[in-house]
């Protein structure tokens, strides 16, 4: 399922996607906009960014436009429709995940789906919030965006129990006090075993970050001693109308910047 207007415009909106998630992987690319049939083989292209563009080129140019899309508004830009994807991504986690108000929570992960987890964490009335990543220019990009988050940089040198460890102090001593949703946004094996270990007992781990096919060494034992549960969602299993209703909002602004993009109130987080 995917947003657009027309054949056409399906490849615009899919080109802005593969640019701005490739751009928060790995740097800067070039797409001609003369020609948006393929990504050039020079400079960082993820394989899943190649492939994403070509299976909605195909949607979109082989089987038409009306098959497995929905249609933006004429007020929705490019490139809000082009976030709209990593958005409802998001909300099904939060939503599977049961985060509400006055839950503390744990993003890792602090690239492009971790940022939007973290705004609408804190859309949902979630606190504290923590995010953490490796790279300290995302973290202060983070703080940036919402200054009332605490930041941690996961340590190369520790295990991951002990960079859990570290994480659970910024909530406090008491272990109920200690973080009852995390949300794991990088797919990435040491990233999903700190947040078992991080999460409080009779907590949530919601894995939303896609890696390898197989995980290996999740501590299982000590999720089942404290009754942590964890949870997992398919990408392209949350409906995207809801989200393209939120951003047609009567004062959402008409350029075509994907930071103008609005932040949805607890109530649209609600089930």
């Amino acid at each position: 399922m995917f947003l657009a207007r027309n054949a056409g415009s399906a490849e615009k909106v899919a080109t802005i996607y593969v640019k701005m998630f490739t751009l928060a992987a790995c740097g800067p690319i070039t797409v001609p906009s003369s020609d948006t049939r393929s990504i050039p083989q020079s400079g960082c292209t993820s394989k899943s960014s190649s492939l994403l563009f070509s299976l909605i080129r195909k949607r979109s140019l082989v089987k038409g436009a009306d098959v497995g899309m929905i249609r933006i508004p004429d007020n929705v830009t490019y490139s809000e429709g082009a976030l709209l994807e990593p958005l409802s991504v998001v909300l099904h986690g939060i939503r599977r995940a049961g985060l509400t108000l006055g839950r503390g929570a744990v993003i890792c992960g602090a690239g492009p789906i971790g940022l939007i987890a973290l705004l609408s964490s804190r859309a949902s009335g979630a606190h504290p919030l923590v995010i953490t990543d490796l790279e300290p220019k995302r973290l202060a990009f983070a703080k940036k965006l919402v200054p009332e988050c605490e930041t941690y940089q996961v340590q190369r040198d520790l295990s991951n129990e002990d960079n859990a460890k570290e994480i659970r102090k910024l909530f406090g001593e008491s272990e109920y006090g200690c973080p009852e949703t995390v949300l794991e946004c990088t797919g990435v094996e040491s990233s999903i075993i700190t947040g078992a270990f991080a999460v409080r007992r009779g907590g949530t781990l919601m894995v939303i970050g896609v890696g390898r096919p197989v995980i290996n060494n999740i501590p299982f034992m000590h999720m089942s001693l404290g009754e942590v549960s964890i949870l997992l969602l398919l990408f392209v299993s949350f409906p995207y109308r809801r989200q393209v209703l939120l951003t047609r909002t009567p004062h959402r602004s008409t350029s075509n910047s994907s930071t103008d993009i609005p932040i949805p109130g607890p109530q649209a987080l609600q089930p």
